[in-house]
């Protein structure tokens, strides 16, 4: 691992089985194949580390053995809650205290990025994921001294699966017979910004907005499209010239980003889930929400109302986008937004 180079952590989070674990894989997946378009290259910095994240990728993507509908679950290892291969333990003032590591990986500038030759481009960046039961506000010490990474975080991407909610599955067609959640999902997003607060370098007030971008990942968004579909733009992303480097490259057109983040806002406040989006609001100052299907939308229910896809048959809609906003905060140069006036 690249440990001479500057490092950014971002952290992903969200109540049990609201989508998290196979966010995550088709986040890192379908970085790997924008990267190139953004002019960055996007390399895994320790296979080990990484191992689990690749072998989930490769489950929901390529799996050359997989010709029939499966389960998400049957592909996807949910994020231990308790000790498992990729846990690691140390001592922190003489107390042995486990902890998951993170994911790494290395990002640059490539050939073809308009700052190229720019010194101090290459950075180390640190996904962090805990399981929903390490931010139950009843959990143990124990599971927060695990997500003590929040404080140092840049950016969180909190997954939200609004067919977890009955007021939002009065709007869905076809909703899937999931479990109701059991807690609230803005407890998890309380406690989490909880944390923060604790943990900060900077003493911060209980209602002080803590100072993380967080964009609010709307999962499963292959389920209810229908309801939003008529105020969405067909791409959040647009291909630039620039002239004087003689390159094209791609960019997330803001004015389509605002648009898709104020839609989903609003269709959360029309189905009456407020506590969600006021909640978001009062904990952060930049929000963004952000719909995402992780597989597509090549997904079926079966015969037990329960969701099933099938490998390689779905493209991912969105799922590189919560990713490419948060570096976009930190490093506007590398991953830069425009806007329509510079647009081709």
């Amino acid at each position: 691992m690249s440990l001479e180079l500057p490092t950014m952590v971002l952290s992903v989070l969200g109540a049990k089985s609201s989508g998290k674990s196979v966010f995550l894989a088709s986040m890192v997946h379908t970085m790997r194949q924008r990267a190139g378009a953004l002019g960055v290259g996007f390399f895994d910095a320790d296979l080990a580390l990484n191992e689990s994240l690749l072998l989930d990728e490769q489950k929901l993507f390529s799996d050359m053995g997989a010709e029939e509908y499966r389960r998400f679950s049957s592909v996807v290892q949910q994020t231990q809650v308790e000790d498992g291969e990729t846990w690691r333990q140390t001592k922190v003032n003489g107390t042995l205290r486990r902890y998951l590591p993170p994911y790494t990986f290395r990002l640059a500038p490539t050939d073809l990025h308009v700052h190229k030759n720019e010194r101090n481009m290459e950075f180390l960046l640190c996904l962090y994921d805990n399981a929903g039961e390490h931010f139950d506000y009843r959990t143990s010490q124990e599971n927060k001294y695990m997500t003590g990474h929040l404080a140092r975080s840049k950016g969180l991407m909190f997954t939200f699966d609004p067919t977890q909610d009955r007021r939002f599955r009065r709007l869905m067609k076809n909703a899937p017979t999931a479990a109701t959640a059991s807690s609230r999902q803005d407890t998890f997003l309380s406690e989490a910004a909880s944390r923060i607060r604790e943990h900060s370098s900077r003493p911060l007030g209980a209602r002080d907005p803590i100072p993380q971008t967080l964009v609010v990942v709307l999962t499963k968004f292959d389920m209810w499209m229908d309801t939003i579909k008529d105020r969405l733009p067909k791409s959040l992303f647009q291909q630039i010239t620039n002239v004087a480097a003689k390159v094209d490259f791609e960019c997330i057109l803001q004015e389509h980003l605002v648009q898709v983040s104020d839609a989903c806002k609003q269709l959360l406040r029309d189905c009456k889930c407020n506590e969600i989006v006021d909640t978001a609001e009062a904990i952060s100052r930049d929000v963004v929400f952000c719909p995402v299907a992780a597989v597509g939308t090549d997904v079926k229910l079966n015969e037990d109302g329960v969701q099933e896809f099938r490998v390689g048959d779905g493209t991912p809609v969105w799922a590189e986008v919560p990713m490419v906003v948060l570096l976009n905060q930190a490093h506007p140069k590398l991953f830069p937004t425009c806007s329509r006036k510079n647009s081709k």
